[in-house]
């Protein structure tokens, strides 16, 4: 038994590992909003209550996205540095992003932590036609190009904003996870299978103990 107690502990103690992750949640846009494109809009975002606190998480990267539940394109990067601890960010969606219509959402990809999307929101106000059915849930999302990255500072009242595209070429690129994908699937990698593996050590050591001892 004294192995699995070694183990169990050494993973625990590692550095990165949490079994308790925050939660960022996302308030605005939401389903009933409608945001004119080119227009300064702002993303806002709250503290879900549970430890750690959005002061303590690590910047995340801010993006616009289309498609379906489980495939998605990311149309624009607006930042790869927000302050979770500021609750909001105002961005300018171009109006040639892609057609009016109930078909974004933003994604927020915090660093060794998890993933979150705001609902879709309608976008109007667009100057670009595309085939809607191309982001219908039976159809894959669109993909011609990669994305284009904005650049803006974390902190201060700053608005990112888009610079036009040269030569026609679209700004999405495929999204490469389900929407609402568990990040310990989604981040497959040695930190995730270890906070795993020492959680089941957590739940299944007690009953080998007691197991041991009878």
């Amino acid at each position: 038994m004294q192995p699995l107690v070694v183990l169990a502990l050494a993973l625990c103690a590692l550095p990165g590992i949490a079994l308790v992750q925050a939660d960022l949640y996302p308030t605005l846009p939401n389903d009933d909003t409608v945001w004119e494109a080119g227009v300064k809009q702002t993303v806002v975002w709250k503290d879900d209550g549970k430890a750690p606190l959005l002061q303590d998480i690590m910047p995340f990267k801010l993006e616009l996205q289309t498609g379906t539940d489980m495939q998605q394109s990311t149309l624009a990067v607006f930042a790869t540095d927000v302050s979770p601890n500021r609750t909001t960010f105002d961005v300018v969606i171009p109006k040639d992003i892609g057609p009016s219509g109930k078909v974004y959402f933003f994604r927020f990809t915090i660093p060794g932590g998890d993933i979150k999307w705001t609902t879709r929101f309608t976008l109007a106000g667009t100057e670009t036609s595309l085939n809607k059915s191309s982001l219908s849930p039976s159809k894959s999302s669109v993909s011609t190009g990669p994305a284009t990255s904005v650049s803006s500072s974390n902190t201060g009242a700053n608005t990112a904003t888009l610079p036009a595209d040269s030569a026609g070429k679209s700004r999405a690129t495929n999204g490469g996870t389900g929407r609402y994908a568990s990040t310990v699937f989604y981040n497959m990698g040695v930190l995730p299978l270890l906070e795993v593996l020492a959680g089941l050590l957590l739940i299944v050591y007690p009953g080998l103990l007691l197991f041991a001892l009878d």
